[in-house]
């Protein structure tokens, strides 16, 4: 082999060994069940099937059918339950279990379980439409229905929730609610949580997914297979 060719060969080894880190590092966790159907849509890739064991990144839109749950466990060990009809976006999750360590989540509609892993709870910013909520080390539920009015329910732990559009921050505790609209400039909170909040969570429990890695994508989007709670 002639030092042209060599030289050929060496840059494009380089090239390989620069760049499949950056694929890998997109990748922010694992579908871990999954019941019914579901969608994924990374970024600057066509819409795909979810299945059990699918990685999710960065970026990447996450739509859930009529019937379904998904439970995604991130690589801090935060776990995501979307119920039926749900859409997220994850924005981001930077973890290396320090002070750079970020994650952002942006909720279109639906009903979510969130229960912290490994990142430092203030690291943490979930968004919708009508509120922007802080973490403080917590068990989640958020609903947001289609006008954008979003509740969230403190199952254990503490929250701070604050009106999209600005206003004062309020903390929720252990057992209370919070809920905004869309356009609010206050957040209103309450004691108690509703029977959804305080029910069964998509996914599972808040320790979510065991007996989820057999399931698959199910029943083509039509919302007649899968499984239960």
């Amino acid at each position: 082999m002639n030092s042209r060719n060599l030289l050929t060969t060496f840059i494009l080894s380089a090239g390989l060994a620069v760049s499949a880190p950056a694929l890998a590092a997109d990748v922010i966790g694992e579908v871990e069940l999954l019941s019914v159907w579901a969608y994924g849509t990374p970024p600057d890739e066509p819409r795909r099937d979810l299945r059990a064991r699918s990685s999710v990144h960065a970026e990447e839109l996450i739509e859930t059918v009529k019937s379904a749950e998904v439970l995604i466990v991130f690589n801090d060990g935060t776990t995501l339950g979307l119920g039926a009809e749900s859409t997220i976006y994850l924005d981001e999750l930077v973890y290396y279990g320090g002070a750079q360590d970020s994650m952002l989540l942006t909720i279109t509609q639906g009903f979510f379980h969130f229960v912290t892993g490994d990142i430092a709870p203030e690291a943490v910013v979930i968004e919708t439409p009508a509120m922007i909520i802080g973490i403080r080390g917590t068990d989640l539920a958020i609903g947001v229905d289609e006008s954008g009015t979003t509740t969230l329910g403190v199952r254990d732990g503490t929250a701070t929730a604050t009106p999209a559009i600005g206003g004062t921050t309020v903390e929720v505790a252990t057992g209370q609610t919070a809920t905004a609209e869309v356009g609010d400039r206050s957040v209103g909170v309450s004691n108690g949580l509703s029977s959804t909040s305080a029910g069964a969570m998509p996914g599972g429990s808040s320790g979510g997914g065991s007996g989820g890695r057999d399931g698959g994508g199910g029943g083509g989007g039509n919302g007649d297979g899968g499984g239960t709670y």
